[in-house]
């Protein structure tokens, strides 16, 4: 599932900051400088070299530098002083798509990542009238470099920290990681969520009457675009299921 976000209107020319926005402004220029070549994510991404069997979970072969040939960017317009804000409504074409999922887990978060990013190309590219598949999808790197799929298609690796991401670390794009535990129990109240929790948080992040509430929501934990968290989800204090989110896309 996902649903599109756009950038907010107004003259950015003249509207005075405030300091909180000055600091947001200056997150999206290092965002902007950091992610110039977002291309490079996808060169040789068809070894899916993030699936390594005998590499353990959040550690990445790629290396990825600021400034460098493979550092993780996109295209993209002037930096606006506020992070646009997801608008959860399909149809939409511009801005980045929010999107969420709830898939099989048995343990393995990046073999249900792989599982599910199989499911979603054949949705979405299953004809075979674009890309035949997910490798080929890859290696259209000026699609995947500057527009993106706006689905879980565009992260490409497991993260074991729960940090959330930087807009000033190159290696953060691309990334799905565990939320907090703490966060994880301050939205469901508990630290074994069931998949009717998440469903219901999710909707109602989907409502949110403001983008202040947007911000409070579960859907709001993710800030930076081409990132995505996941929630182990339970049945029975038993985990079966992982609640992914995130955005992405330009």
């Amino acid at each position: 599932m996902r649903h599109s976000g756009g950038q907010p209107d107004g003259d950015h020319g003249q509207r005075q900051l405030t300091e909180k926005g000055k600091s947001t402004w200056l997150g999206e220029i290092l965002d902007n400088l950091t992610q110039r070549t977002r291309t490079g994510l996808f060169q040789g991404l068809s070894g899916r070299s993030s699936y390594s069997a005998d590499r353990p979970l959040g550690i990445s072969i790629r290396e990825v530098g600021l400034g460098s040939e493979r550092s993780h960017g996109r295209c993209q317009s002037l930096p606006l002083p506020f992070r646009p804000f997801t608008i959860f409504k399909e149809g939409c074409s511009m801005g980045a798509s929010g999107w969420d999922y709830v898939t099989p887990y048995d343990g393995d978060v990046e073999a249900a990542l792989e599982a599910l990013q199989a499911r979603v190309f054949q949705e979405e590219y299953g004809d075979g009238s674009q890309y035949r598949s997910l490798e080929d999808l890859y290696e259209d790197e000026e699609f995947m470099g500057t527009e993106g799929t706006h689905t879980i298609l565009d992260i490409d690796q497991v993260v074991a920290m729960d940090d959330p991401p930087m807009r000033s670390r190159a290696a953060d794009y691309g990334t799905l990681r565990p939320l907090a535990l703490s966060r994880v129990v301050h939205h469901f109240g508990t630290d074994r969520p069931t998949v009717e929790q998440y469903k219901k948080l999710v909707a109602a992040a989907k409502e949110a009457a403001s983008h202040e509430e947007h911000e409070r929501s579960l859907l709001g934990e993710c800030q930076m675009r081409w990132t995505g968290y996941y929630v182990v989800l339970c049945s029975d204090d038993t985990p079966t299921h992982l609640g992914i989110f995130g955005f992405s896309g330009d």
